[in-house]
């Protein structure tokens, strides 16, 4: 009668994640997850919230997070046509594979590469300092 549904299954699980960081205004927070959008042409850090482009992320730590649930997340925020799931899911994943090569608290930014997906995670700092200087003289 009817088929029993495949499950998916998720790849990867992790608690490490880019939030978006302006490097010259490290304090604004921009409250959103950043992940790497190679729908189109080109490769982007984008934020899943709001499909705003950034040029770099910092790691943190977030709940558990899986390839599946960035996907979710990206489709219900986005008017943006998918051309393959399959291949949409992988480079989600590989991304997270990249993501927890770094430390928390790395600021990472986008590096293209002529592997499968197109992209590199790549540290441009260690960290960035968050202490407000005291503008007295």
């Amino acid at each position: 009668m009817f088929k029993k549904r495949k499950t998916y299954t998720p790849k990867i699980r992790t608690r490490k994640i880019l939030c978006p960081i302006d490097l010259n205004a490290p304090h604004k927070d921009f409250e959103d997850f950043l992940f790497v959008n190679n729908n189109s042409e080109s490769v982007r850090l984008m934020g899943i919230k709001k499909g705003k482009e950034f040029e770099t992320g910092v790691v943190t730590l977030t709940s558990e997070i899986t390839e599946s649930d960035i996907f979710s997340r990206f489709i219900d925020n986005s008017n943006e046509k998918i051309d393959s799931v399959d291949s949409m899911l992988n480079s989600i994943v590989f991304y997270l594979e990249e993501i927890n090569k770094f430390k928390i608290g790395n600021i990472i930014a986008l590096k293209n590469s002529d592997n499968e997906f197109g992209f590199e995670l790549e540290k441009i700092r260690e960290r960035i300092s968050m202490t407000k200087k005291n503008k007295l003289p």
